[in-house]
């Protein structure tokens, strides 16, 4: 892959390596790392020549790339812009790994920064942000490649300005205050757990239910819904009409002013506690304390990360007993939730930089293992062939070689039927740890359709380092069985992208 890097290059753009087969940096700052000197690109991937190639971008190599990914409805969302008149243009297309396409344009103007979820499924990938080129292996075995050799134009005017401008935040509506029990029913409000499903109509029903059995006229329960919808908003708008239809409906289901007459004390909302730090040990400890404060984030931004990174050290070497039958081992699921913006992203790679430094490291002795492993495999045919020319019944054949186990610590982008070979060779366990959780849930059971039951449940097994069986359709061998199979999981994702990707239809299915 060391050809297609220097080429890149060449072409203006900035690249630096990843690990082999991930979207993982290689080097020990990321994208930071990255030079458009074709001669360093070429002495940093010959150290490591099976790495894949990262381009970072953004003004970094004069480019930025409409990420589209069919996995979480990308490609329904291209197909809606296309109905309505807006075509992403000719240019230059990378067909990703995982099945999704790279659009490449031109940066010319105004910055253009890396965006989640533009549209659903459609990423923006520019300044602070990097791609995995075409030359690179995706997880799964498949190749990046190119789609078309178009060169690169300016993005259309429209896309252009959906990338540069940040949506606009809507003004608070007045709210009218109500003298009767509008801030009791707004509080009940706030405990409403349905989830939504599609427009959100069952939650806004379910609010004008509330509104109803605390008796709050249609003013009064307008207002309380529109207060509510500030802090919880819907999928879609609804309209004053809309919202009075909907407390119709709930008149005809619920009794008016049966909250008042069975009336419970106010549910209030607890002040978060503070992430206990202190019980941390050192460094740990001070790690979180001096991170988050570098950085500017809560101390749990920091520390959920590094906690799922030191039980992934751990793994399989260590379980705590609770009870004579009853023993627990040491893995930890953690998340980063929190809205776009909030700094999520730089206490999780802080955490995971030592991680990465080691895996880069652990590669780099894979390679040499190998390199000496070829060796000694051409010395034993040749030994071979000399043993079984002479037919001695007296001499013993000579010792074939056993070729070196990867050490892997970390992964990111994987499947299970990918995984399961590489637990097979680690059985301390592994981390995988993903800056955006929502991919990693959006890839169960990818390629058979079946709505993630099989794979859901494989991962609820790691979870509690239970054995796992996989029957592969290719690759050799076609059954693995993984005794104890351990995985960490860390990563950070938004609150409303979790409540999607991880709503109603996973949770009774399966318990994930």
């Amino acid at each position: 892959m060391t050809q297609p890097a220097i080429d890149y290059a060449a072409r203006g753009w900035a690249v630096f390596a990843c690990l082999p087969r991930s979207k993982e940096p290689a080097t020990p700052h990321g994208f930071k790392d990255a030079s458009k000197d074709p001669a360093k690109v070429a002495e940093q991937f010959a150290r490591m020549p099976s790495a894949n190639i990262g381009i970072a971008t953004g003004a970094a190599s004069g480019v930025w790339v409409l990420d589209i990914d069919p996995r979480n409805g990308g490609d329904e969302s291209i197909r809606k812009l296309a109905a309505d008149g807006r075509e992403l243009g000719e240019t230059l297309i990378a067909i990703t790994g995982g099945g999704g396409l790279h659009y490449f344009y031109r940066v010319n103007g105004a910055p253009v920064r890396c965006r989640s979820n533009l549209w659903p499924g459609v990423d923006v990938k520019g300044d602070g942000g990097y791609i995995v080129a075409p030359g690179s292996i995706h997880p799964s075995g498949e190749s990046y490649e190119w789609m078309n050799e178009k060169p690169i134009v300016d993005a259309p005017d429209w896309l252009l300005q959906a990338v540069t401008v940040e949506p606009a935040k809507p003004e608070p509506k007045p709210i009218k205050v109500s003298s009767g029990d509008t801030s009791k029913t707004l509080a009940a409000l706030l405990q409403i757990k349905t989830t939504d499903k599609a427009d959100g109509s069952r939650r806004l029903y379910t609010a004008a239910c509330r509104c109803v059995e605390h008796g709050l006229s249609d003013a009064d329960a307008l207002a309380a819904i529109r207060a509510y919808s500030l802090v919880r908003p819907f999928p879609r708008d609804w309209t004053d009409a809309q919202i009075i239809q909907r407390i119709r409906d709930a008149e005809a289901k619920v009794t008016r002013g049966a909250a008042m007459i069975t009336e419970s004390p106010t549910p209030r909302v607890n002040t978060p506690q503070h992430f206990p730090v202190d019980v941390l040990p050192e460094p740990v400890r001070s790690f979180v304390k001096e991170a988050s404060k570098a950085i500017g984030c809560d101390t749990s931004y920091a520390a959920l990360p590094l906690l799922s990174a030191l039980a992934a050290c751990i793994g399989n070497t260590r379980r705590i007993q609770l009870k004579r039958a009853w023993t627990e081992p040491p893995i930890l699921w953690t998340a980063i939730v929190g809205e776009s913006g909030t700094l999520k992203s730089p206490p999780f790679r802080l955490a995971m930089k030592p991680i990465r430094k080691r895996q880069g490291e652990a590669l780099k002795r894979q390679e040499t293992a190998m390199a000496e492993y070829e060796i000694a495999s051409a010395q034993y045919e040749k030994a071979y062939a000399e043993w079984k020319r002479k037919k001695s019944t007296y001499d013993q054949p000579p010792t074939k070689p056993e070729p070196p186990h990867a050490e892997r610590i970390i992964v990111s982008d994987v499947t299970v039927e990918g995984l399961v070979p590489i637990l097979l060779d680690n059985p301390r366990g592994l981390l995988l740890g993903r800056d955006e959780l929502s991919g990693w849930i959006g890839s169960f059971d990818r390629y058979v359709g079946n709505k993630g039951g099989a794979d859901a449940a494989h991962w609820l097994s790691m979870h509690n380092a239970e054995s796992i069986i996989v029957d592969r359709k290719t690759g050799t061998p076609r059954t693995i069985f993984v005794p104890s199979a351990s995985v960490c999981v860390c990563g950070t994702i938004q609150p409303r992208i979790l409540e999607r990707v991880i709503g109603d239809h996973w949770c009774p299915v399966n318990g994930f």
